[in-house]
């Protein structure tokens, strides 16, 4: 597969289970989101951030408004991530399997796996941590996704093996970044009123009241 075509595209995307991770103290206290962990009871970590229980499971939803990867369009399609890594596992390596959306067609699959497991290089590999750190796909396929990312709210649908809702956004909450969609933009922390996960071990949970993060995002390569 050709490594290095062109690629731009940019849409919203949403992320379930995290740590917070604060730098600095009072009101100049600032909210970073780094990583996507389930952290039960807590959505704080310490400066410097492992999370509280070291065991970090997510799921990570996008919706693709407009772009395109060379001469292949990828403009409304759907992605979805299911991760596992552990913070005292060394290099805390990513278990990852992920879905494309099956609305699409083969050359728009292999498009979009290429460029969210970093094969295509460009940002994915500043801000994609599964593509810069030791990391096991277990694999991909096409599925039938309904994402919905109405603001503070919506949910997410894969089949009968990923289930999600969100409960509400924080109150309140610090201004919050994330590496994935990039420390430059804005986004905003939320609560799951529900995440279920069904996929063989070690990619199978279930959270609830846990800490998500949603935003916009923009994405290129060259």
């Amino acid at each position: 597969m050709e490594l290095t075509r062109r690629f731009v595209f940019h849409g919203h995307a949403a992320a379930l289970g995290g740590r917070i991770v604060r730098r600095g103290e009072g009101k100049n206290a600032k909210f970073v989101k780094d990583g996507f962990i389930d952290v039960p009871g807590s959505a704080l970590t310490v400066a410097g951030g492992r999370s509280t229980h070291g065991l970090c499971l997510g799921t990570l939803t996008w919706w693709i408004e407009q772009g395109r990867s060379g001469d292949t369009d990828l403009s409304g399609l759907g992605m979805v991530i299911v991760s596992r890594y552990h913070d005292d596992e060394p290099g805390s390596p990513w278990t990852y399997a992920l879905f494309v959306d099956g609305r699409g067609r083969s050359e728009q699959w292999e498009e979009l796996v290429a460029i969210f497991t970093g094969g295509r290089g460009g940002t994915p590999l500043e801000q994609f941590p599964w593509a810069w750190k030791p990391s096991t796909l277990v694999g991909w396929e096409p599925a039938e996704i309904a994402i919905d990312h109405a603001p503070g709210r919506g949910s997410v649908q894969v089949l009968d093996r990923v289930s999600l809702t969100i409960r509400g956004p924080v109150e309140d909450a610090q201004p919050v970044t994330c590496v994935i969609p990039g420390h430059h933009r804005a986004g905003r922390e939320v609560y799951t009123e529900l995440l279920d996960v069904h996929l063989e071990a070690p990619l199978e949970f279930r959270l609830t009241g846990s800490c998500g993060y949603e935003s916009t995002f923009a994405y290129a390569g060259a």
